[in-house]
């Protein structure tokens, strides 16, 4: 059994086109306080940098970018979504295929890895980071940057929306993903003794008028708006109607406001 709960080359073709778009707008959306992070916390001083589960190499390029005298290296275990990275290849950046679980580099090979948004897909994220920590070198520094669904808020229709949200960290979780990993990371850092451990959380806040239905709520209604939580049992059918009400009072409300968190899991390899 595979202990990925997230494999891109078996979506269809439609699917992996919006997930490539997704991805990459994802990293977009947060650069620039994820960058300040990252320069901050050993990235400036690194001359050969792992980028692990990189995906469409959005990260990869904004950084080798700002660096053009540091060497990056991206991973993703993706044959589909690594031919869209290698698109936009710099001089300073290349792609590798393989699995984040049994990294195919030598020990001590670079001065600084990091990875976003994998370790909640994988049943074993902590393999994920003995293995981030035995290529990075002696004084090298590691980062986990992810996910804790449960920290959402929402005004209005906030207890609403926090029983749909951890419905759908139920549903993932029985489905091998796990959307609350972003407070798990201090003790998985420790457990790995990776040193000098700090996590960073990072909110971003949203407001104003907008039509569309803000992402968390539609991730976690899905695609059949939110019948599969009622079928496992999460949400009565009542609450379902209710919340999808909800919803859309909420994307008409011009003060509407929610808010998010991502963990910054930083370490040092000594």
């Amino acid at each position: 059994m595979s202990n990925l709960s997230y494999t891109f080359d078996s979506f269809d073709d439609q699917l992996k086109s919006r997930e490539i778009e997704r991805l990459t707008s994802n990293v977009d959306s947060h650069s620039k306080v994820m960058t300040e992070i990252f320069l901050n916390n050993g990235l400036h001083e690194a001359k050969k940098v792992l980028d692990v589960g990189c995906g469409t190499g959005a990260m990869i390029d904004m950084f080798a970018k700002l660096m053009p005298n540091t060497t990056f290296v991206g991973l993703d275990n993706s044959h589909h979504i690594l031919a869209k990275a290698e698109e936009n290849v710099l001089p300073n950046t290349s792609f590798t295929r393989g699995e984040a679980a049994l990294l195919p580099f030598e020990d001590n090979s670079f001065d600084f890895v990091y990875t976003r948004l994998v370790l909640m897909h994988n049943h074993i994220p902590e393999r994920i980071i003995r293995e981030m920590k035995r290529v990075c070198k002696p004084g090298g520094m590691i980062i986990c940057v992810e996910v804790d669904d449960e920290t959402m808020i929402f005004h209005p229709y906030s207890s609403e929306f926090s029983d749909l949200m951890r419905a759908n960290v139920a549903y993932a979780a029985q489905n091998g993903c796990d959307r609350i990993i972003g407070r798990k990371l201090f003790s998985l850092y420790k457990a790995a003794n990776i040193q000098q451990v700090k996590v960073i959380t990072q909110t971003s806040d949203y407001e104003g008028p907008y039509n569309d239905i803000p992402f968390p709520l539609q991730l976690a209604i899905g695609s059949d708006q939110a019948m599969h939580l009622v079928e496992a049992g999460l949400i009565t059918e009542a609450q379902r109607i209710d919340i999808l009400q909800k919803i859309k009072l909420f994307c008409s409300d011009p003060n509407r406001f929610y808010s998010g968190s991502f963990m910054y899991s930083i370490g040092k390899k000594e």
